[in-house]
């Protein structure tokens, strides 16, 4: 018996850097291969990304236009609006494919990706699409925007005004919608698509073995005192890490921090580190996989998480899998993906953070106690495979 037939369509990629809705999107290739036929409706980034990771599975290039390397929001725009345009060329000159497929999956709510799920739609109607959400925009007013108080107010209304569309259409038209975290679900819920087909998708982490876990250094003789992985972006708080650590080393002169991601603050945040004065307590390395990530990882700490506004965030959860403990900002999203083994503060209060991490560092029941939560918070909530059977098990219904 064949298998149904799903595109998964990841067409707006902006670079080699690995987002939270990269990972989910190679995660669910790998782990629904048993379920479906599937074919990547790829951009020339997405493609390297599924070959590095030696997923074998059919990939269609939906368009040969290379990513931009200047991310202001000129460009930004002028990214996302080719690739608009260059998915309606591709989705009315292949009507067939959307036809003879019975799923189709889109990573993200962007326009080059959504299109393909919208006229989806319109080619077949009985196609089931699942539509992908990263995290639902800010209010351009809202105090806590990350384009507001980094001085991007016209970005961050454009995201929010263009995002408003798909929202409705997605109500209308979608069979599921992927978010998440748990207050994103709320601006989708109506009498047709009810909360059981809005699915959170939270992600998942390499879980390391407890033998493995026995093999790191001891605490004491670890190289880095913090951890920052992710991508270098307003909404991350990159900057005010660095003040944060700027307050960490009033206390602890010799306290290191190093910061694994690459972005469109690296520059900028690289600029900051000079002014401040921190080049020998902050080392930053850039982009990183695998086992180089991995050895930073175990030969550190603890893991800072100082996102102003997020959906939730994996990154994170990658250290705390290791036993790392966390402290993050208290936003309402890392309620539910991390009630335990990350000790949160209220948000832009810098010195309660950096007070936190102080008291990780030195305190040492406080340390074992967190160190061991985010251990086995990983451990219950964050396996990959666990996670994505369990979401097939939700649409399958």
């Amino acid at each position: 018996m064949s298998l149904p037939k799903l595109l998964v369509v990841c067409h707006t990629n902006l670079g080699t850097s690995l987002s939270g809705g990269d990972r989910i999107f190679l995660k669910l290739i790998k782990y629904w291969q048993k379920y479906f036929e599937i074919t990547a409706l790829a951009s020339p980034e997405a493609k390297k990304l599924i070959q590095r990771n030696k997923l074998n599975i059919h990939i269609i290039s939906t368009t040969h236009v290379p990513t931009i390397t200047n991310l202001s929001t000129f460009h930004l725009v002028l990214h996302h609006t080719i690739r608009f345009l260059t998915a309606i060329t591709f989705c009315l000159t292949h009507p067939p494919l959307f036809q003879k497929h019975t799923h189709v999956y889109t990573s993200s709510d962007f326009y080059g990706d959504f299109t393909f799920g919208f006229l989806s739609k319109l080619f077949n109607g009985k196609i089931t699409w699942y539509c992908g959400y990263y995290l639902l925009a800010p209010f351009p007013t809202d105090t806590n925007s990350p384009y507001l108080t980094n001085h991007h107010p016209i970005r961050g209304l454009i995201y929010y005004l263009a995002q408003r569309p798909t929202i409705l259409l997605a109500r209308l038209l979608a069979d599921y919608v992927f978010v998440t975290s748990k207050p994103d679900i709320v601006p989708f819920k109506n009498n047709r698509l009810p909360s059981s087909k809005i699915i959170i998708v939270q992600g998942g982490v390499y879980i390391p073995t407890s033998k493995t876990i026995k093999t790191l250094l001891p605490i004491t003789k670890r190289a880095y005192d913090g951890f920052y992985l992710g991508r270098l972006h307003n909404q991350k708080g990159v900057m005010e890490m660095i003040d944060i650590w700027s307050l960490v080393t009033k206390k602890i002169p010799a306290a290191r921090l190093v910061i694994v991601g690459d972005g469109e603050l690296m520059s900028q945040m690289t600029q900051k580190i000079d002014a401040l004065k921190l080049q020998k307590n902050i080392n930053v390395i850039g982009f990183l996989v695998g086992p180089k990530k991995f050895a930073l990882i175990k030969n550190s700490k603890i893991v800072l998480h100082p996102a102003t506004y997020d959906s939730g965030g994996m990154a994170a959860a990658e250290a705390m899998a290791w036993g790392l403990p966390g402290v993050s900002f208290d936003l309402p999203s890392l309620k539910t993906y991390y009630p335990k083994g990350m000790v949160k503060v209220p948000l832009s209060d810098l010195n309660k953070f950096a007070n936190l991490v102080v008291k990780l560092l030195t305190n040492k029941e406080f340390y074992k106690k967190h160190s061991h939560d985010a251990r086995d918070l990983t451990i219950e909530n964050w396996n990959w495979k666990t996670r994505f059977d369990n979401i097939y098990k939700k649409i399958s219904v």
